[in-house]
């Protein structure tokens, strides 16, 4: 089932000042995101791939949470899509599914697109959908707004826009 086609399914979209081929060449990095997402301090890899479907990583949170996150569909120079989970187990209670898309675009004039966005397949239906609506789905949006601000910066300036992390 496409991220598109869950039933909960948000995204935001900013315009990055670098190229698209410039951006991908930092997006397909997937050893970088504690320089741009919020309350990320460490990325440690669970496969030998570093790239393309099944390619695996782990991020170390903040608050001491580990989240697995797994490439399940790679568009090269675009994006790609990954499975969010804790192991052999989903996201969160009452969560089936829960994927995050990055993708990039041209914007013109040199610019690239980042239009990130979350899908969620929620279990124990209404309740999940309820949980999700009333519960999670408004913090999910903050988040992604973050995550597409300090993309933004990082890949701008190069430098740390997540002040949770400290660089080696």
């Amino acid at each position: 089932m496409s991220a598109q086609r869950l039933p909960h399914f948000i995204e935001t979209e900013i315009v990055i000042d670098l190229p698209p081929a410039q951006a991908w060449e930092r997006l397909r990095d997937l050893s970088i995101p504690q320089y741009y997402v919020p309350g990320l301090i460490r990325t440690t890899f669970n496969t030998e791939r570093r790239e393309g479907i099944g390619a695996s990583r782990k991020v170390h949170m903040k608050d001491g949470l580990l989240l697995d996150e797994t490439v399940i569909d790679w568009r090269e120079g675009s994006g790609f899509t990954i499975r969010l989970h804790q192991g052999d187990k989903p996201l969160m209670p009452l969560c089936r599914e829960a994927r995050f898309l990055y993708r990039l675009e041209d914007a013109g004039d040199g610019r690239t697109r980042f239009r990130p966005a979350m899908a969620f397949a929620m279990g124990a239906r209404p309740l999940g959908d309820w949980f999700f609506a009333a519960l999670v789905k408004k913090t999910m949006v903050r988040n992604l707004d973050a995550v597409a601000r300090g993309m933004k910066r990082f890949y701008e300036t190069g430098r740390s826009a997540n002040p949770d992390f400290v660089s080696e």
